[in-house]
C-alpha cells in the first residue's frame, strides 16, 4: 500500500514539474537553408521566459537564426517574456501575437525589419525594449518607435506616456487600450 501511494505521488509531482517547465528551444520548430534558419512556429504550451538563441544544432551543423516567419509564435498563453537574439534581422506579419501572459519583448540591435501586427492581442504587453545600438528601431518608456513613428504601443502598457517630441507619425498598429485608449502628444520637460 505505501509503495502504491509513493508511487502516485511521484507521479504527481512529476506531473506537476513537468506542467512548469520553462520554455526552451524545444519549444521551437524552424527551416533550415544554407548556414541560416528561420523560426517557423512556438509550442503553444510553452511558459515562462522565451530566450530565442542565436543558433541552433541540426544534424551535425550549426545555424544562425536570422528571422522569425509570419505567425511564428502564436497562442503561447503562458509566455511571460521573450528575449530575440543578436543575428535576428526579420520578424513576420503577425508574429507575437495571441500571447496572453506576454509582459515583456527584448529586441536585439540587428533587427531591422517588423511585420505588420505584431505584437497584436497580447492583452499584458507592457514593455518592448530595443537594443539601444539599434538604427532601424528604438523604444521608449516600453514603446516601439521606427524612426520619427510611433509604431507599436503596447496594449498591457498603463499610466501616462508622453510622445517622444521627435514623433512625427503615428502608426496604425496602436493596440486598442494602450494608456486607456489616450496617447497625448506633450512636449517633454
Amino acid at each position: 500500500m505505501l509503495t502504491k501511494r509513493l508511487s502516485l505521488f511521484l507521479a504527481a509531482l512529476f506531473v506537476v514539474a513537468a506542467q512548469t517547465r520553462a520554455a526552451d528551444v524545444s519549444d521551437l520548430t524552424f527551416t533550415y537553408s544554407g548556414t541560416t534558419a528561420i523560426l517557423t512556429s512556438c509550442n503553444t504550451s510553452a511558459q515562462g521566459t522565451l530566450n530565442v538563441p542565436a543558433t541552433i544544432e541540426y544534424n551535425g551543423q550549426t545555424y544562425n537564426i536570422v528571422a522569425i516567419e509570419d505567425y511564428g509564435i502564436r497562442n503561447c498563453l503562458q509566455l511571460t517574456a521573450i528575449i530575440l537574439p543578436e543575428g535576428l534581422s526579420k520578424i513576420g506579419m503577425y508574429c507575437i501575437q495571441f500571447c496572453d501572459a506576454l509582459q515583456t519583448v527584448s529586441l536585439p540591435i540587428t533587427l531591422t525589419d517588423i511585420g505588420s501586427y505584431v505584437f497584436n492581442n497580447c492583452p499584458s504587453l507592457n514593455a518592448i525594449t530595443v537594443d539601444e545600438g539599434n538604427t532601424a528601431y528604438s523604444s521608449h518608456q516600453g514603446v516601439l518607435y521606427k524612426a520619427n513613428t510611433l509604431l507599436v504601443c503596447p496594449k498591457g502598457k498603463s499610466g501616462t506616456y508622453t510622445i517622444r517630441t521627435t514623433a512625427i507619425k503615428l502608426e496604425a498598429q496602436l493596440q486598442p487600450g494602450c494608456l486607456g485608449g489616450v496617447l497625448e502628444w506633450k512636449a517633454n520637460k
